[in-house]
């Protein structure tokens, strides 16, 4: 029996969908701006990040999917079919016949051969279909996971009628590839973001007091000409536009780490994954929690970094 998930369930799957997606995105073009800045030493930082975070968890989802149909598989091929006692050679019908008919065994015996080849036949022809059509999704799936589109593919799985029995263990397969986002991707790319933020704008700001000074000391008795304040003025703009896209782009990599630990906590363990631990009240105030506490870690790692540069790294290791 399929169904649509509540309300409630279907926003909370939105909400994750929108977020994975968006802080993806941004994080790409973020990198790209960092290119066409010239920044290169960031820009493979952040093309290695994502790149590691998304063949990371399209790895765990494909071996999750092929265990369990694997697991499938095995449960359907031990489970004989419906007339197998009808069949049986040891049934009680085939003696009584034997006892009263003897003479007509053989006619008999041949006709049920007969019979049961053909429904043989008729079971086989529907089997190898459907053999056949799960050998289609099988390619499809592993597709879709070879071109980065396996978390999407099992988000849209839940916006369509579902069993009831098995959806939650769907919905902890997703919140655990969210975790594995979330410190994969968007932990280590807010630390970056935050500190290339820092660190680009003392060096606009130092780039900008030195061109005024240099201009002040050779051009004090000439005004500024229009080609040199609207160069300035494109340059403030292009980096107001930068320090808005950077901005944007640390703020979903922070709601990824947190929505990711609060939805986590929202599911038990695989044992007793039919419970609920929290209630939906219960996870936007432990997303708040971790909000706190993610951003205070977060601040103090990045203040850190701007001063005492790659020594982060050992503060991190520990």
């Amino acid at each position: 029996m399929t169904e649509f998930l509540p309300l409630c369930d279907v926003l909370f799957n939105v909400i994750s969908l929108a977020g994975y997606f968006c802080d993806v995105v941004f994080d790409v073009v973020l990198g790209y701006a960092l290119y066409e800045r010239q920044k290169f030493a960031y820009f493979a930082a952040v093309i290695v990040i994502v790149s590691f975070s998304l063949i990371i968890s399209q790895i765990v989802s494909i071996r999750w999917y092929l265990n369990k149909r694997k697991i499938r598989n095995a449960s359907a091929s031990s489970t004989g079919p419906p007339d197998a006692e009808a069949n049986a050679p040891g049934s009680g019908s085939s003696l009584e016949k034997k006892k009263k008919k003897p003479n007509s065994l053989n006619a008999a015996n041949g006709q049920s051969v007969a019979g049961r080849g053909e429904e043989a036949e008729g079971r086989m022809a529907p089997g190898g279909g459907a053999t056949r059509t799960s050998e289609y999704s099988r390619y499809i799936v592993l597709a879709l996971h070879v071109t980065q589109l396996g978390v999407l593919w099992r988000y849209a799985k839940l916006f369509v009628p579902v069993d009831l029995r098995h959806v939650k263990h769907e919905v902890r397969d997703l919140c655990m590839l969210r975790l594995v986002h979330a410190f994969c991707e968007a932990a280590p790319m807010l630390l970056l973001q935050l500190y290339v933020l820092v660190t680009l704008q003392s060096e606009a700001q130092l780039a900008a007091a030195l061109k005024l000074k240099t201009l002040g000391h050779h051009h004090h008795h000439l005004p500024p000409s229009t080609a040199l304040v609207q160069q300035t003025n494109l340059a403030e703009q292009q980096q107001k536009t930068f320090r808005d896209l950077n901005m944007v782009s640390a703020t979903l990599s922070l709601f990824s780490v947190c929505w990711a630990l609060a939805s986590f906590s929202k599911n038990v363990r695989l044992q007793n994954v039919h419970r609920l631990v929290l209630t939906w009240l219960g996870v936007i105030f432990q997303f708040l929690w971790r909000l706190g506490t993610v951003i205070s870690r977060v601040i103090s790692l990045t203040v850190y970094a701007s001063v005492y540069s790659h020594w982060v790294f050992l503060v991190i290791s520990e």
